[in-house]
């Protein structure tokens, strides 16, 4: 069983079946795929055998006596995999289907085969939204824009998909096409999108007026430090008199890069997060001498979309005094996934710890609160030329900092 450990990962929207009899449904698969991965001692095989024993029974009723069809089986093992991670009561600890795992297992390499959009799920409508285009792709070619609604792929109706669903018809090999249809406002247009093989930009960078430099930072993938290095040279970090470091809408990543990234705002020593297990015990992690002596006044920019390794950044930064965040409350993701690949081709994510920030603040479930809070008009988002008020915010405040100082 393949193992990632110690991982951020973004927030994951499950699948809302009812499973009904299906619950755990399946015993031959099921037990293979536990007595065949894992080394357990014989009491702990005795409380399996106990609770493979109904799910047997149930399985055996089914394809002897069940009146109608049977499910195959691996629809049937998906719901009773899916059935068993709903037991936990825990957002975060889910069974993701094959199919939808070979896609996301990747998601964090920086490379990706698709059209080039970031979406989200609006929680009030389940409606599937894009939060960003990135450049270059064919998304941005086609002409898609941030607050689109997907209600249309390549014939079929997606208003009631979940975002994982959703993402897996959008998806596909390089050189094929999907044909959308987005809401856009009251319209609905139509759109031919040929997918290509995309590198993520994970850092993207600006230079701004009075020298303020604007770093947007989209994830925590494996290839975002290098990324970052390149954009604080390009930007010719050391001259710069402030820094806007935009984390909207960026879903979370790997711990690694983020405690990589997150050692480049703070001197070497300084605490960036602890980490409590079940047990009890805590594990502390602190910079470790990425510094890279940065001594002006830093901004953060988050939303609600700002979730996991985003909000351990701001957190770190800002508990830190180190910077000030402007914008809305973040998602709330405090916790630690790790990611094991199943025989069956899919996959689990299960929460191993909590996170705390250096002041030792949970966040899950209550987000980061900003320093100073600024709402983005959700109908701006729409009109392509709208201005940011959140960016504009972090210029005024960075702009009085100056002054003060001159």
């Amino acid at each position: 069983m393949s193992v990632q450990k110690n991982t951020f990962w973004p927030p994951f929207s499950k699948s809302k079946w009812v499973l009904g009899t299906l619950l755990l449904a399946v015993v031959f698969f099921l037990g293979a795929l536990i007595g065949g991965q894992t080394q357990i001692g014989s009491a702990q095989e005795n409380d399996l055998q106990n609770f493979l024993a109904p799910i047997g029974q149930l399985y055996n009723i089914i394809v002897d006596s069940f009146y109608g069809e049977p499910p195959d089986d691996p629809e049937a093992l998906d719901a009773a995999l899916e059935a068993i991670m709903e037991s936990l009561n825990d957002r975060h600890s889910v069974y993701i289907e094959p199919e939808i795992f070979a896609i996301t297992a990747s998601d964090l390499s920086g490379e990706l085969q698709g059209i080039g959009a970031r979406v989200s799920t609006d929680e009030e409508s389940g409606d599937v939204r894009i939060v960003s285009v990135l450049n270059g792709t064919p998304a941005q070619d086609a002409g898609l824009r941030s607050g689109d609604i997907f209600r249309v792929v390549d014939g079929i109706d997606v208003s009631t998909l979940n975002q994982s669903e959703l993402v897996l018809k959008v998806r596909g090999l390089a050189g094929t096409t999907v044909n959308l249809t987005m809401q856009r406002g009251e319209e609905l247009l139509d759109f031919v999108v040929k997918r290509a093989r995309i590198i993520i930009p994970s850092v993207e960078s600006e230079l701004l007026d009075n020298d303020i430099g604007y770093l947007k930072l989209q994830d925590f993938s494996s290839i975002a430090m290098d990324q970052l290095d390149d954009a604080l040279t390009n930007l010719n970090a050391r001259l710069l008199n402030a820094l806007v470091l935009d984390l909207r809408d960026n879903p979370g990543g790997l711990l690694q890069s983020a405690l990589d990234i997150t050692s480049v705002f703070l001197a070497p020593g300084e605490v960036i997060l602890y980490e409590v297990f079940a047990d009890g015990e805590e594990e502390v992690f602190r910079a470790d001498g990425n510094y890279a002596g940065l001594n002006i006044p830093i901004v953060i920019l988050v939303n609600e979309n700002s979730a996991s390794a985003s909000e351990l950044f701001a957190a770190a930064l800002q508990e830190n005094e180190v910077a000030t965040i402007i914008g809305e409350v973040t998602y709330g993701k405090g916790s630690v996934q790790t990611q094991h690949l199943l025989s069956n081709g899919g996959g689990v994510r299960v929460t191993i710890a909590e996170w705390l920030t250096p002041q030792r603040n949970s966040i899950e479930g209550s987000g980061i609160q900003p320093d100073i809070f600024v709402e983005m008009d959700e109908t701006a988002v729409l009109e392509e030329e709208a201005a940011d008020v959140q960016l504009d915010a972090a210029l005024n405040y960075l702009a009085k900092l100056l002054r003060k100082a001159a």
